[in-house]
């Protein structure tokens, strides 16, 4: 429950500073889970939509084919 709580926390208030500086560039965060297995966050301001991956790879070509998905959008 309180890890819920942090999580939700956590959008709210990404969201909240994303509103207010309407900054539009995308944050990566790595995060572990409960048992200590690393995984990452990725939240695009452009869209308001969270992603995670398990290794820093599946970010890396995330991030690629957004960038040449959208390449006249500065992300």
């Amino acid at each position: 429950m309180i890890k819920n709580s942090k999580k939700i926390l956590t959008i709210i208030h990404d969201f909240c500073s994303n509103l207010i500086n309407k900054n539009n560039e995308i944050k990566v965060w790595q995060k572990y889970d409960g048992i200590g297995n690393t995984y990452w966050l990725v939240f695009d301001p452009t869209t308001g939509y969270y992603s995670y991956f398990n290794s820093e790879q599946e970010v890396r070509i995330w991030l690629e084919e957004r960038y040449h998905r959208h390449p006249k959008q500065n992300y």
